[in-house]
């Protein structure tokens, strides 16, 4: 089961990135608007039992895809995959993220919504990976044209009345 649980995040993510991608990105003003970003960082669970599982900091990945720049309106939509896990949690954040920036400005926030791969083994009735829809609150700030930090918090939804969410703090660099 829990291959096949995989192999359907892979396939959806997948589709995603093929969908979403078709949009022309352009690349205009201070900082690097197009293609791809790798970031690396910590998660700090919000809920007791997620903290219990994983521990209070996570080592966490995460990969952005621009899918369409919108100068005009100072807007970004972003493609990103997640992944932390550590003992008994894991979690792997898919999301559509827009991302507002005014030109003049180092500092950019946004919001994001998409789908969680969760699990979460130290709890009765739990143990199997979900797959949870829920949302993300991101702001950060841009180093220099290619690097970054960020902070984004994540609210997946209902994982056995449990949760799974928290804070990701995050170094980056754009592609």
């Amino acid at each position: 089961m829990k291959g096949i649980l995989r192999i359907a995040t892979l396939g959806g993510l997948a589709t995603l990135l093929l969908t979403c991608g078709t949009a022309k990105a352009q690349s205009t003003g201070r900082y690097k608007t197009t293609g791809l970003a790798a970031k690396i960082g910590l998660f700090a669970p919000a809920g007791k039992e997620a903290r219990t599982g994983g521990g209070r900091q996570i080592f966490a990945l995460e990969a952005d895809y621009v899918a369409q720049y919108l100068p005009e309106q100072g807007v970004t939509n972003v493609i990103s995959i997640g992944y932390i896990e550590k003992g008994a949690l894991r979690l792997i954040p898919m999301t559509l993220n827009q991302i507002f920036q005014k030109p003049e400005s180092d500092l950019y926030y946004g919001y994001g919504l998409g789908l969680y791969s969760a699990r979460l083994s130290n709890v009765e009735n739990a143990g199997g990976s979900k797959l949870l829809i829920g949302g993300a609150l991101t702001a950060g700030k841009n180093l220099n044209e290619t690097t970054f930090i960020e902070a984004k918090y994540h609210i997946p939804f209902n994982y056995n009345s449990r949760d799974v969410g928290g804070l990701q703090l995050m170094y980056g660099k754009r592609f």
